[in-house]
């Protein structure tokens, strides 16, 4: 089977994120995964072990939140350099407590393990560049870039990414 990236449907860049907590079985590290999509297919993604244990869910989520900030502001000034809308960038994220972490400007204290760098994303939530919701890991557009799918759920995954497979009846085409 061949398939191709459709970007026929109508939205603006969106990202989603996901991580698996301590996945790696030897160095106990997670993986960090994040994809965004324009008009309703890929443009850019990740698939990546992080540098870090991570001492926590929370810790392993904000860790790929801050991937995915990065590389969504890095898009979002090219769309807009492009002539698009400045518009934030919408993040689904599947853990509450990581959501809590990046909404709480002030911290608990109980957050000072996760490194300085990645507290840019509640810097740029903060500034409105970013907006993060939260989304069911299984219903998210990177769950698939964390852990292993087959079957129904790999299909799932190919369609949430906005890819077809060739010669299948595409979206019409968006003027946006």
């Amino acid at each position: 089977m061949e398939f191709d990236l459709d970007y026929g449907r109508t939205g603006e860049l969106e990202g989603a994120l996901d991580a698996d907590v301590n996945g790696c079985l030897d160095t106990r590290r997670s993986t960090t995964g994040w994809v965004l999509l324009y008009h309703g297919g890929a443009i850019s993604w990740s698939s990546k072990r992080q540098p870090t244990v991570s001492c926590s869910t929370a810790e392993a989520e904000h860790i790929a939140a801050a991937a995915a900030t990065r590389e969504s502001l890095w898009l979002k000034k090219l769309m807009v350099d492009l002539g698009k809308a400045d518009r934030a960038v919408t993040m689904a994220e599947d853990n509450l407590v990581c959501l809590a972490l990046i909404a709480n400007p002030e911290g608990t204290g109980r957050e000072r393990h996760i490194d300085t760098a990645h507290h840019v994303v509640r810097e740029r939530t903060a500034m409105g560049a970013v907006k993060f919701f939260h989304q069911a890991g299984a219903e998210m557009a990177a769950d698939g870039l964390t852990k292993a799918l087959v079957g129904p759920a790999l299909a799932d995954f190919r369609r949430r990414l906005g890819m077809v497979q060739q010669g299948e009846p595409r979206a019409p085409p968006t003027t946006n």
